[in-house]
């Protein structure tokens, strides 16, 4: 019986083995080894995320340019996209070339307008020409007559005059007198001798009074061939006008400068559907292609200034303190690079959410939209519109 109570041993036992010595033996599997690695390597991507936005507060944004949209200024088909996307432009560089099929039709009939009344005009000018030399001989012819007709007359009221003076001196001392022989017009001397009869003295009355009465015709005729001289002259000053006048010359020059000024304003209309950059740049996109139908207005092209680009960042209305004007901040663009930027402006008020971009960090959250602005190094060559991180210390 005692033999059944003691036990009995044929070979070595081995003692079961519990705590921590029995975990530290014995090999790991590999889902433990994948688990333990993913955890590190979370916990440090955590920790270092931790360590670069710690005291930093990050917003949302976008690459932004001042934008040019050019424009259709009438009703017309798009002719031409002269340039690609991206392309740079300088003022005065054609970006997009439209065709307005009426405009054109217009521009070759008043061509054809203007032309026709140039026909007229020359026509015109040409028969003024003619009539104004042509008139012009009859008023020179006219003016030399009048003017030997003035000298005739006064040639001979200067004559009548001396044989009234004359006749006039025989009659007061009645010795000498000078006569005048009408067919030579040479004075003689004559001299009486004696006193005189009265025949004689009534002679000389009558003679003198019919010398005064010549002269004061001469006179008359002299007056009538000086006014008819200064009529000539006024009218040979004015023959040119009022001729032009007649033959219609000055409805004819007015009826082409108005035509010449439609002209040349349909010809200012044709330019305006050249649409140009009028700032240095690149071509942005498209919004038509070659051969739409745009209306006056419609949106053709967007001409970006890229010599100035700045970030456009949005700030929760209730995160406005932590920015101010003229704070510096740092900008993180695609890629990881860094760069620097001043705030420049804050507008007095705030964009509703539904207006803006969605963000969960301003999901439902009215925000305000501030502009920064580049200082320091240039920017990356990014295109506009992508986003970017504005760090505010």
């Amino acid at each position: 019986m005692a033999q059944h109570d003691m036990p009995t041993t044929n070979g070595p036992t081995e003692s079961p083995k519990t705590g921590v010595g029995s975990f530290s033996q014995g090999p790991a599997s590999p889902t433990r080894l994948l688990i333990f690695g993913l955890l590190a390597l979370a916990g440090g991507l955590g920790f270092d995320h931790w360590l670069s936005d710690y005291g930093h507060h990050s917003f949302p944004a976008r690459l932004a340019a001042d934008v040019t949209t050019l424009t259709a200024p009438t009703d017309a088909i798009v002719s031409e996209l002269l340039l690609s996307p991206g392309a740079s432009v300088k003022p005065d560089d054609v970006v997009v070339r439209l065709q307005d099929q009426a405009l054109e039709r217009a521009l070759v009939a008043k061509q054809l307008a203007v032309q026709t009344l140039q026909a007229e005009l020359q026509q015109a000018e040409a028969r003024s020409d003619v009539e104004i030399a042509w008139r012009q001989r009859e008023l020179d012819s006219e003016m030399f007559e009048t003017r030997l007709r003035l000298a005739d007359c006064l040639q001979g009221q200067l004559m009548q005059n001396v044989a009234a003076l004359a006749w006039e001196d025989f009659r007061k001392d009645r010795r000498a007198v000078t006569s005048t022989v009408s067919d030579e017009k040479l004075f003689t001397s004559m001299v009486i001798a004696g006193r005189g009869t009265d025949e004689q003295r009534v002679d000389a009355i009558l003679r003198e009074e019919a010398a005064r009465n010549s002269a004061e015709m001469y006179a008359a005729q002299v007056e009538i061939c000086e006014t008819r001289i200064s009529e000539l002259e006024s009218l040979r000053s004015a023959l040119g006008v009022k001729v032009r006048r007649a033959n219609g010359v000055d409805v004819a020059q007015a009826r082409l400068n108005l035509a010449t000024e439609e002209l040349a304003a349909l010809q200012q209309d044709e330019l305006q559907l050249d649409l140009k950059a009028n700032h240095f740049g690149r071509v942005g996109v498209y919004r038509h292609e070659v051969g739409d139908r745009v209306v006056a207005g419609d949106s053709i092209a967007d001409v970006l200034d890229t010599t100035e680009r700045h970030v456009v960042m949005q700030v929760p209305s209730d995160l406005v303190d932590l920015v101010s004007e003229g704070r510096e901040v740092t900008l993180q663009f695609a890629g990881g690079e860094m760069r620097r930027g001043i705030i420049r402006g804050i507008p007095p008020q705030t964009i509703g959410p539904e207006s803006i971009r969605s963000d969960k960090q301003i999901a439902d959250r009215s925000v305000v939209m501030l502009r920064v602005e580049r200082i320091g190094q240039l920017w990356p060559e990014v295109p506009v519109g992508s986003n970017v991180t504005v760090l505010v210390d």
